[in-house]
């Protein structure tokens, strides 16, 4: 067993498990350290392969009430086969939909959305 990151042997480890220990440090975790440590995450499980690549504030044109307006995520990853940004966003719902139901089913409340669900953005227009 690991007690520190600094046992790990396997550098990807070490990398991922520094990248954690900022985030989570009560002085240093600014946001960037949040966002590397994702883009850590997120190599580390495989999500960084061809043809998804994982960026980092990416400036993302969206049609929204007939207007162009530009989503900046704090990070992305991109399928550039297809530059399916909405395959992308269903599946982080689906993820948090999932992640409220085990919540659920475990007696802890669900997380509440951030986001307006997709009738009230059709409204607002």
């Amino acid at each position: 067993m690991v007690e520190s990151t600094d046992d790990t042997v396997v550098e990807e480890n070490y990398e991922l498990l520094s990248q954690l220990d900022l985030a989570m440090h009560p002085v240093e975790a600014v946001e960037s350290s949040v966002d590397d440590f994702a883009l850590a995450l997120f190599r580390t499980l495989g999500y960084n392969h061809r043809p998804h690549v994982v960026r980092s504030r990416p400036k993302i044109p969206l049609l929204i009430c007939g207007e162009y307006k530009y989503a900046k995520p704090d990070i992305c990853i991109i399928d550039r086969s297809r530059n399916d940004i909405v395959q992308l966003v269903a599946e982080g719902v689906a993820a948090f939909q999932n992640n409220n139901a085990r919540r659920m089913a475990s007696g802890l409340d669900p997380l509440e959305s951030k986001v307006r669900n997709l009738w009230q953005l059709r409204l607002a227009c």
